[in-house]
């Protein structure tokens, strides 16, 4: 597909995008091992969202994982 950009390189995804290296602040402020599932985008405000888990964070009534939303804002006008 000619004119369409390089998009996302290869080596540079790869590498951002390993799951071992994604981690989340916990309330002690230190970083939290954690499992991506989905990301999304939203548009208003513009906003991309990583769902995600973290082992051992059961929820109470179902016993099943529980699921956490990471809301990165996107601000165009920096």
């Amino acid at each position: 597909m000619q004119g369409l950009g390089t998009g996302f390189q290869a080596a540079n995804s790869a590498t951002s995008l390993t799951l071992s290296n994604y981690a989340v602040p916990s309330l002690d402020g230190k970083l939290v091992p954690a499992q991506p599932i989905k990301i999304a985008l939203k548009y208003g405000p513009p906003t991309i969202a990583v769902i995600y888990e973290i082992k051992g964070i059961k929820d109470k009534k179902s016993g099943k994982t529980k699921k956490f939303i990471h809301d990165i804002q996107i601000n165009f006008d920096a």
